[in-house]
């Protein structure tokens, strides 16, 4: 428990380091109060979803402390959210998310550590996301290379999260991480509807 507490300190201190750099430009003393928590949570976020990735690659040495500080993550967006953001479908994503914690408690290793790789191999689609985010926020001019990057950010997304996650999934042997999923799995479906739209959008 001590790393979730750990990493919720370290979300909050990154939090107001962020504020305190950005406000020093015009740029993000412009846009509205709402917009400014869900920027500095997107910057703060991404970091940790890059420090899980790189976690991923030790996994099956350090997964009982992943799991902690996953949760911690989760706790700390859900607080930084409720400034910004009144997205139903995203609080489930996160009180569903603190299952993992359960999990860890309740099933043998393998079945944690299967858990674990799904964590940061669904996190990893983030921050791409975050950064067609900003660049959107910001105006940026729509040319070939920002079109490539939000393509770029979408064919992952969608190929992990609607491709790889699933199979994986339902290719599982426990019976109850399965179950579970199919819950992401139909909050990764919808995201990826709403995201189709606006790729539609931006080839109109």
């Amino acid at each position: 428990m001590e790393s979730a507490l750990l990493v919720s300190c370290c979300l909050v201190v990154n939090a107001a380091a962020a504020t305190g750099v950005l406000s020093q430009f015009n740029a993000f003393n412009a846009v509205n109060r709402k917009k400014k928590y869900e920027l500095v949570n997107r910057i703060t976020g991404s970091m940790f979803q890059l420090y899980v990735c790189y976690r991923g690659f030790y996994i099956a040495d350090t997964f009982h402390t992943f799991i902690y500080e996953v949760a911690g993550y989760m706790i700390s967006e859900m607080v930084f959210m409720s400034m910004y953001s009144d997205s139903l479908v995203m609080y489930i994503h996160h009180i569903a998310s603190l299952y993992f914690v359960y999990i860890h408690t309740q099933y043998p290793d393998e079945v944690v550590i299967r858990v674990t790789t799904y964590i940061w191999m669904l996190e990893s689609t983030a921050p791409l996301l975050s950064v067609c985010w900003i660049l959107h926020l910001f105006k940026y001019p729509d040319t070939l290379v920002h079109k490539a990057i939000k393509m770029f950010a979408f064919l992952y997304w969608s190929v992990i999260r609607v491709g790889v996650f699933p199979y994986i999934l339902y290719t599982s042997e426990s019976a109850q991480v399965s179950l579970y999923g199919s819950s992401i799995v139909a909050m990764n479906v919808y995201w990826f509807t709403l995201l189709l739209k606006r790729v539609r959008g931006m080839r109109a």
